[in-house]
């Protein structure tokens, strides 16, 4: 009996530190997270951000998706119309199925004020490739930054 109780909690240990590597990866994992738009392999929380006013200084917002396809694939690159970028990503690791990856978008509004329609996304190695469309209007006054974006 004893054996079998160390047994398991060896083998626990083990897990913990084979998928270790993961949890930078996977803040979201115990997160409620909406994901519900899905294209190709990948479903996401929104493809399309309406973001109200932003203030005009740095911010950024925290995205989240989920690999669902059965290839082994992860994420070639990420593209953009600058300065407005993908700053944070899972870089270099093969997605797991099933599992939900954060990532993170930067919006730099230095100098300029009105409307803004910001594209970006990632492609992946099994070729799929997917684009985000962020909408908004950025006030030069003071304003309060939306829920979704905290100021970078």
């Amino acid at each position: 009996m004893k054996k079998g109780i160390f047994l398991y909690i060896l083998l626990c240990v083990v897990f913990l530190f084979a998928n270790a590597n993961d949890c930078k990866h996977t803040k979201a994992q115990n997160q409620e997270v909406v994901l519900k738009d899905t294209v190709g392999d990948f479903v996401f929380d929104a493809i399309i951000e309406n973001l109200d006013t932003v203030p005009m200084r740095n911010a950024s917002m925290v995205k989240y998706f989920k690999y669902i396809g059965s290839d082994t694939v992860k994420i070639e690159r990420a593209f953009t119309n600058d300065p407005h970028f993908i700053c944070e990503y899972p870089r270099n690791i093969i997605l797991k199925k099933n599992f939900v990856y954060p990532f993170t978008i930067c919006f730099w509004f230095q100098s300029g004020k009105g409307y803004f329609h910001k594209n970006m996304g990632f492609t992946f190695s099994n070729g799929q490739r997917v684009e985000f469309l962020f909408n908004g209007y950025v006030s030069p006054l003071k304003t309060e930054m939306p829920p979704r974006l905290r100021e970078k």
